[in-house]
């Protein structure tokens, strides 16, 4: 009975899998990102500016649900200014959003899933009266973790 069951359940998963459509894209556009948590000073803390750029792929579950696994590089980080000076925490990500995507109407849909987040760069940048300074490398990436899971 199980290998009956078993095998009924594997022809039509993969009847399924041969039926699905995948589409293809890219994905680009600006990013408002801060920094929050325990240790940050949410009052000293602005939104800074970056962006995000990648690609996708859709696979359609049935007409109005497919799910999105997408792989883009993220421009992240905050502002800190404090008087004539400045600093911009400035950190790169590869994020994987992993997204059920629900069809309300003809262009309409709503998206929600997980994104999974892994640091590839970090720097800060210090800057008074028009001088900068940019500190890079280890020491900067060892104060943030090394990855991060964002609900969207």
């Amino acid at each position: 009975m199980k290998k009956i069951i078993l095998f009924t359940l594997m022809l039509l998963a993969s009847s399924y899998l041969y039926a699905q459509h995948v589409q293809f894209g890219l994905r680009a556009g600006p990013s408002f990102t801060t920094l929050g948590g325990d240790d940050a000073k949410s009052d000293d803390l602005k939104i800074r500016i970056g962006f995000h750029a990648g690609g996708y792929a859709s696979f359609t579950i049935s007409e109005t649900l497919s799910f999105d696994a997408g792989l883009q590089y993220a421009n992240k980080g905050a502002k800190a200014p404090n008087g004539s000076s400045t600093s911009v925490l400035r950190n790169g990500y590869l994020d994987l959003p992993l997204l059920l995507k629900i069809q309300t109407g003809e262009m309409f849909y709503l998206l929600a899933g997980a994104q999974p987040s892994f640091m590839i760069s970090s720097a800060v940048i210090l800057g008074e009266n028009g001088n900068k300074v940019t500190v890079n490398g280890s020491e900067v990436r060892e104060l943030w973790k090394d990855a991060d899971l964002a609900g969207v």
